[in-house]
């Protein structure tokens, strides 16, 4: 089974990805959902901000230039 697993290792993140965001949509409902994972993006580019990745920086300088 770990075998399987490691050897379809995206498709398995993404299913289970996808079982929980289906979970929080049949619990808490889709708008309440979509904030939560609006929140985590937002905290996801914060801490990266914060880490120094550079791409994230020069999105936004890209962004800031248009």
């Amino acid at each position: 089974m770990k075998e399987l697993i490691f050897k379809h290792k995206g498709a398995f993140v993404g299913g289970l990805i996808g079982l929980i965001v289906a979970m929080l949509i049949l619990t808490i409902g889709f708008w309440k959902t979509l904030l939560i994972l609006l929140m985590l993006a937002v905290g996801v580019v914060i801490g990266m901000l914060l880490d120094g990745n550079s791409a994230i920086k020069n999105s936004i300088d890209r962004f800031k230039k248009k």
